[in-house]
């Protein structure tokens, strides 16, 4: 059995952490606040699809403190904590520890590769819809997959041994032939669906019932698509089409950003429009929207 660090045990790490203990791995979880305490006090309770769990688990705010080398670090704070996040498990990381890259965005795969090398991390996003409803208990309502590959399209070792470890886990999986194009996929979503309903405080349905909504939509994908092209990624029109077309039939759907601006957390909006923004200036590609999205999010700083 592996030991698993859950860097972030919030709506996504929580629930995998979750998962991976009640098959018999030894999981640690690092979290913040009342969530961490609750945690500490009463263990973590996961509310899901598949049944709920409740685990008494290893839990802190700073990894150091578990006095352990993980086998798995699955990397799932927010976007602008990877910096702080990466410093706090830097002594951790051993030759055989392996990092499962499970953030929102585009950049933070590198962040993380910078920091440990290639070797170490796994391209990787999941698909989950899961909420922290109080501390210390999350419910997870929809999907639940993690996708994870290697680069080139071709599963080493590394990907077959965390695959078996999943699949033993009851987590579902998909191993894409190119993950770099399935995480633009992701981050599309993500910068079409978090955006609007994080500035809106709207769930996806209602986005949906506006025609100019959908057109500014077709628009941000569009300038998504020049960016993923002039980053040399095969991203493809049908991709984006295939976005909004799963956008419409999600229903009252509360992305990770609504919840966030709900509850007066701070915003990762950086992690979409910011990237956008910041790629589309470095392959000189015009992003008029995204320019006005990001600016309309800073000005809720």
């Amino acid at each position: 059995m592996a030991k698993v660090l859950i860097m972030g045990a919030g709506a996504v790490g929580g629930f995998y952490g979750s998962q991976l203990s009640s098959a018999g791995h030894e999981v640690f979880l690092v979290a913040r606040g009342q969530h961490l305490e609750a945690i500490q006090q009463k263990g973590l309770r996961v509310e899901s699809a598949s049944g709920s769990f409740h685990s008494k688990l290893p839990a802190s705010s700073n990894p150091q403190s578990f006095n352990m080398q993980p086998d798995y670090v699955f990397f799932a704070v927010k976007s602008y904590d990877t910096e702080t996040a990466i410093e706090q498990i830097r002594a951790l990381v051993g030759v055989h520890t392996q990092i499962l890259a499970l953030q929102n965005g585009v950049e933070n795969y590198d962040l993380l590769s910078n920091a440990f090398g290639k070797k170490h991390v796994i391209r990787a996003y999941c698909r989950t819809n899961s909420e922290v409803v109080e501390p210390g208990v999350i419910r997870q309502q929809k999907f639940g997959q993690i996708v994870f590959n290697e680069d080139n399209g071709k599963p080493t070792d590394r990907i077959v041994t965390l695959r078996n470890m999943l699949e033993k886990a009851d987590i579902d999986f998909v191993i894409p032939d190119d993950i770099r194009r399935a995480v633009w996929i992701k981050f599309t979503w993500n910068s079409v669906h978090n955006v609007l309903t994080g500035l809106l405080q709207k769930t996806v349905v209602e986005l949906y019932k506006d025609e100019f909504m959908i057109d500014l939509m077709r628009r941000m994908t569009a300038e998504i698509l020049s960016v993923a092209h002039a980053e040399g990624i095969d991203l493809k029109q049908s991709d984006v089409q295939e976005v909004i077309d799963e956008g419409q039939k999600l229903g009252a759907f509360r992305t990770s950003t609504y919840q966030d601006r709900e509850r007066g957390k701070r915003l990762e909006f950086d992690a979409f429009t910011g990237a956008i923004v910041r790629l589309g200036k470095k392959r000189n590609v015009p992003t008029p929207v995204y320019d006005t999205l990001n600016a309309l999010y800073r000005g809720l700083i």
